[in-house]
């Protein structure tokens, strides 16, 4: 058996470390890995999750070598009370075209509107396209959150109970949810597993996807792993096939000038800035590390808006800051949090930023902490002056950290087109 040995450096725990890869190799075939750190800080774990990291970045690309062509839709639901109007082509990694599916306005603000993102892939498989396309779909859908300051939450289907009226009765009844893609006319439960043909659900209840099949010792420790592919993609790849990104309507008064500051309320008309376009194309030419950081900066935005939404105030601030902390790691890895602010938004209320980040973030994240009063309701009157003291609170700190942001953005576009 032979065995080749490579050094190299590492970004493990945040710190540069020495990395030994051994690769055994017998007729051509590699049979073991082994991976060394020179620091004993570095444990057994955090080398297992490195590898599987470099493995997936090696692995990922081999799935578009080959030129069998897709559009995938991958689909998103935010809550507004009106539709974002219009229909918005760009480039990023390949062509995107981003539209809301639901078309229909509400005065109810908590109201689901289901957005599609199709995406031109190319891949040796059906089932390799749908999983680059559900990776690229979420890391869209994080920058959309970014970009429109929205929600935009996974489409995850689940039995619930449910108000129906009939006639001068009301019942409550459980019921599946999901959604029905009125110009392909697949049903919707999920991106992965759970998008279906009506020939697909013609076939009945069953198992779908690929499912895993772990195989343990007596100790029940796991000892190997299979898996099965339970159902086949041929109507989905059919529709996939035929799917072709297309324009149908004009984008006439449907843009906003400038990527938007303000704080968002659900009642609001998001419109997509004109710059749109740029941001999506500087995001993807940025140096790998600073695309690395700024994707993480999107996906930590995104599920402190998702936070916001359903009523968690203290953990949607803290969220927040997280995001920020690595958006500001673009600057450099000492480049801490309050530095990065006051320079993007100089002249800030640098104590309720202090307040933010030392008592309620670190609060939170090391203690359990909740600031908000989410767990110490009361109709009192003294205590609902003092929830509305919280409420601007959080509210003129995200104004604080959305102008820090968009700075931030609009310096990155400025140098991107010079």
């Amino acid at each position: 058996m032979a065995v080749f040995d490579y050094s190299f450096p590492a970004c493990i725990r945040g710190e540069t470390v020495n990395l030994n890869i051994c690769f055994y190799v017998d007729n051509d075939v590699i049979c073991k890995v082994k991976l060394i750190a020179g620091s004993d800080a570095i444990n057994e774990y955090d080398l297992d999750g490195y590898f599987h990291k470099l493995l997936s970045s090696v692995l990922l690309p081999l799935q578009s070598t080959l030129q069998n062509k897709y559009v995938i839709r991958h689909y998103f639901s935010t809550y507004l009370s009106k539709y974002i109007r219009g229909e918005f082509g760009f480039n990023y990694d390949g062509k995107v075209f981003v539209k809301s599916l639901s078309t229909k306005d509400h005065t109810e603000t908590l109201n689901e509107q289901v957005m599609a993102i199709d995406l031109e892939i190319q891949a040796e498989s059906f089932a390799g396209a749908k999983a680059l396309a559900y990776n690229k779909g979420k890391n869209i859908q994080a920058l959309l959150s970014v970009l429109l300051n929205i929600a935009c939450m996974d489409i995850q289907s689940k039995r619930q109970f449910y108000f129906q009226r009939q006639g001068d009765a009301i019942i409550c009844e459980r019921l599946r949810t999901g959604y029905i893609d009125p110009e392909l006319d697949l049903l919707v439960r999920d991106n992965l597993n759970d998008l279906m043909t009506r020939a697909d659900v013609a076939k009945g209840p069953q198992f779908r996807g690929v499912t895993p099949i772990s195989f343990a010792d007596d100790q029940l420790r796991p000892t190997s792993i299979a898996f099965v592919q339970n159902t086949s993609y041929e109507n989905l790849e059919k529709v996939f096939s035929q799917h072709k990104i297309t324009k149908r309507i004009n984008n006439n008064d449907v843009f906003c000038e400038k990527i938007s500051r303000d704080v968002h309320y659900l009642n609001m008309l998001v419109r997509m800035p004109r710059q749109f376009r740029t941001f999506f194309t500087m995001v993807a030419n940025l140096k790998e590390s600073e695309k690395r950081f700024f994707t993480a900066f999107a996906r930590l935005y995104n599920l402190a808006a998702s936070a916001d939404i359903w009523g968690e105030p203290t953990m949607a601030v803290s969220y927040f800051i997280s995001s920020v902390e690595t958006l500001a790691k673009m600057e450099g890895t000492s480049v801490g949090f309050s530095q990065f602010i006051k320079k993007y938004h100089p002249g800030c209320n640098v104590k309720l930023l202090d307040y933010m980040y030392g008592s309620v973030r670190s609060g939170h994240f090391h203690s359990g902490e909740f600031h908000f009063l989410e767990y110490d309701i009361s109709y009192h009157g003294i205590m609902m002056n003092h929830y509305l003291e919280k409420f601007q609170q959080i509210n003129d700190f995200k104004t604080i950290l959305r102008n820090a942001i968009v700075s931030k953005i609009e310096a990155c576009m400025e140098e991107y087109s010079s």
